[in-house]
């Protein structure tokens, strides 16, 4: 298995596969010439987007000359042939949103279980990089969220990595929730005990046989405190 939590796996524009740190050509580079793509998004029952933004994902594709045979969204109208569709793709894309909704969505449908023997291409964007992880970190997003003494902030997820990231961090750096500051006030305590990797969009971490390989800007929050880990067009190994 190739999998690639990316913060955006699109251009800004939302037309193109992102080239940034060389993503376009790696995730060409291991994948077959024609490809079958299953969408996962985030919200299971808000089926509009889901087919808005499943359609940016496969138009993106076939303008940065993918060759798409195939493209199905995976959401309530189809859930129960998880396990089919996940065996027929070459590859998943696990989309972006809310994290909680993703993950409880992921559960239901058993997705850990399917991508066990799954030994194509996964690529997440934010939300679905951030669900890969074995331990999902759900920095809380929406209003009410942080207040919210039943809110949970640790998530069981796919258990595809160990790796736990903050995406759009060139989007939300100096975001505020519910009066506080998301990295001064939530980010920062809650790595006490956790490290956590922040991501820009156009950067991504590439994980295969064991390996994970960070490409382009990227930084480190850990013990309460953050570091650049480098700069754009670097590449940096994660100790496993």
């Amino acid at each position: 298995m190739h999998l690639f939590l990316t913060s955006s796996n699109l251009t800004l524009n939302g037309q193109y596969i992102n080239e940034e740190n060389g993503f376009r050509s790696l995730l060409f580079d291991v994948l077959p010439r024609h490809i079958r793509c299953l969408y996962i998004p985030s919200d299971p029952i808000d089926t509009p987007h889901n087919d808005e933004w499943g359609n940016y994902q496969k138009k993106a594709l076939m303008n940065s000359h993918f060759l798409v045979d195939t493209f199905t969204i995976l959401d309530d109208r189809n859930k129960e042939k998880t396990e089919e569709l996940v065996k027929e793709s070459d590859l998943i894309i696990l989309g972006g949103g809310h994290v909680p909704t993703q993950n409880k969505f992921f559960r239901e449908i058993h997705l850990k279980k399917y991508l066990k023997e799954y030994e194509g291409v996964i690529v997440g964007v934010s939300a679905g990089s951030m669900n890969c992880a074995k331990t999902v970190y759900a920095m809380p997003e929406l209003p009410g969220e942080y207040l919210d003494k039943k809110y949970q902030r640790y998530l069981p997820g796919l258990e595809l990595t160990q790796t736990m990231i903050i995406p759009h961090y060139n989007e939300i750096h100096d975001d505020c929730l519910d009066g506080v500051h998301i990295f001064k006030d939530i980010a920062y305590p809650d790595s006490a005990k956790r490290t956590f990797i922040v991501l820009v969009d156009g950067s991504f971490i590439h994980i295969h046989e064991g390996k994970e390989v960070i490409h382009g800007l990227s930084y480190k929050i850990e013990k309460g405190k953050q570091s650049l880990i480098q700069e754009k067009d670097c590449m940096f190994t994660l100790d496993s």
